[in-house]
């Protein structure tokens, strides 16, 4: 349920960068469960990500491909 909702909100914000607690605010989901949807996005490289000052933000991937 709440995966398909940090998909919707990226997907129609390409171009923003989010943290986890940014998502968990706009979403009203636990940070928690927006932090595990996120990891399991990554994993399928369905999301760009990058780290600052030991904080990760995230932004859909234009160009991702289930098939590897």
């Amino acid at each position: 349920m709440s995966q398909s909702e940090v998909n919707s909100l990226l997907r129609a914000n390409k171009n923003h960068w989010f943290s986890v607690k940014r998502i968990s605010e706009i979403l009203d989901i636990g940070v928690g469960s927006v932090a595990r949807n996120l990891r399991r996005m990554r994993q399928s490289n369905m999301v760009e990500y990058k780290t600052i000052h030991n904080k990760y933000l995230y932004k859909y991937k234009t160009t991702w491909s289930v098939l590897k």
